[in-house]
């Protein structure tokens, strides 16, 4: 298993302060607003099952309408390629991504499948992901405007008390459905610690290897 982090230095990002030592690093520039930070403020917020709007519709009003600017993929996706092709002699079997890194590693995919490239990457797991920006208009890739998928298997990894919860359930959707499993651990936007959580999110990615077998 190889760690990475992202290319930018950054202060601790929402979620992450007082839970963990720095330094801290994001995939995205600097000066980029930050896509889980501006739903985690938005003024307008739902219970995620209450089905009085799309995730899709909830990221065009709570991110794209409220000053998402240069989110650029290119950059992170770059990043993650140079590890990519260090290790092409022994190639990854999974990526993992957690909130800004779900979604840069989610673009990575994008960007390999657009430009017909192969993909080693066997299945994807998400946590507390967010859909990849897109690469021309720098904001975010919604399934609704998209007939393009990550075909290969993944796993969503979810907390219901998360405020960025439509984030995650939008990257979900912009994955293969028959092969993208989904689970909903309860908790805000962080991977839990507690023992039955752990356990059944071990089970889940058991799965997922097993499908790949």
């Amino acid at each position: 298993m190889t760690f990475i982090t992202g290319p930018t230095s950054a202060p601790a990002a929402f979620g992450i302060a007082g839970q963990y030592e720095g330094p801290f690093y994001r995939w995205f520039d600097a000066e980029a607003s930050s896509p889980v930070q501006l739903v985690s403020n938005a003024t307008h917020k739902r219970h995620p099952s209450d089905g009085s709007t799309s995730p899709e519709d909830y990221i065009r009003t709570n991110m794209r309408h409220r000053g998402l600017t240069n989110v650029d993929p290119t950059n992170a996706c770059d990043h993650i390629e140079s590890i990519m092709q260090t290790h092409d002699a022994a190639p990854f079997d999974a990526i993992l991504g957690f909130s800004e890194g779900a979604a840069a590693a989610a673009g990575w995919l994008y960007r390999q499948a657009a430009q017909g490239s192969s993909i080693s990457i066997k299945f994807a797991l998400f946590f507390s992901g967010t859909p990849p920006a897109h690469f021309e208009r720098k904001d975010v890739l919604l399934a609704d405007e998209t007939s393009e998928r990550i075909r290969i298997p993944t796993a969503h990894f979810l907390g219901s008390q998360d405020p960025a919860y439509e984030s995650g359930l939008a990257l979900y959707n912009l994955c293969e459905k028959a092969s993208a499993r989904f689970y909903d651990h309860g908790k805000g936007h962080t991977v839990p610690w507690d023992l039955k959580i752990t356990q059944a999110i071990a089970k889940e990615i058991r799965a997922v290897i097993n499908d790949n077998a």
